[in-house]
């Protein structure tokens, strides 16, 4: 069950994509780091969605400054 945590302006930069060999799947998944305004709230686990694709957020990085980076892989269902 998803709930919404809101909505957020994020800076996305695709950090590369992985190539999904099992049980011969086609495409390749894809992976991003979304730089987002601070919210203490966040955590690895959630997802985000993005236009129509949805991203799972596995890390969260906090260098301390304005901003986080949330470090997605696309999911792919």
């Amino acid at each position: 069950l998803w709930s919404e945590a809101g909505d957020v302006w994020a800076e996305i930069v695709a950090s590369g994509a992985e190539a999904n060999t099992a049980f011969d799947a086609g495409g390749a998944r894809l992976r991003v780091a979304a730089r987002i305004n601070r919210r203490d709230d966040v955590r690895a686990g959630w997802r985000a969605l993005w236009g129509t694709r949805t991203l799972r957020i596995v890390a969260v990085r906090d260098g301390g400054d304005p901003r986080i980076d949330l470090i997605c892989e696309e999911e792919l269902l």
